[in-house]
């Protein structure tokens, strides 16, 4: 049996860099150093204590929140084996950048139609690591593009 080719895989940060500088017309540098600039911008509003939020207007939205700890667990419901009890571990206090598509950026992918009904609402979750920002933003925004099942049950899952 062959693999199917007919997923395509989200565009690079080079070939994003060529299509804005086509577009607008601008040298590759510059966007180049437009997109670096929009990732240190970003990083400097989620590492300061406020506002902890970044917006692209008519895009997405960046929010970084707080996760309380959580104390150690003793005799939990193992929900793998019915009827056996684990020890759950401490877990510390830690952050997560959240990202949501917004309401221009989700038209211009789904159309009206689709922004009817609640369940369809993208609301995604990135911990974003050690890559660039915008790299993780593609990849969401094809995600949710093609309608990658993972994605849309991942927006489910935080939206309840």
């Amino acid at each position: 049996m062959s693999k199917s080719t007919s997923q395509k895989k989200p565009p690079t940060k080079t070939q994003v860099i060529a299509t804005l500088s086509l577009v607008t017309g601008l040298p590759k540098a510059n966007v180049a150093a437009v997109l670096s600039a929009l990732n240190d911008e970003i990083g400097k509003c989620l590492t300061a204590r406020e506002p902890r939020k970044f917006v692209i207007p008519g895009i997405i939205e960046f929010r970084k929140e707080f996760v309380p700890a959580r104390p150690a667990q003793k005799g939990v419901p193992n929900p793998f084996k019915p009827g056996e009890l684990i020890d759950r571990p401490a877990k510390p206090a830690s952050s997560k950048i959240k990202v949501r598509a917004l309401e221009p950026l989700k038209k211009a992918v789904f159309g009206d139609d689709d922004l009817s009904e609640p369940g369809e609402r993208d609301y995604i979750t990135a911990i974003v690591g050690s890559g660039p920002i915008y790299a993780r933003l593609g990849r969401i925004i094809e995600g949710l593009k093609h309608r990658n099942p993972d994605m849309i049950s991942v927006a489910r899952m935080f939206l309840a």
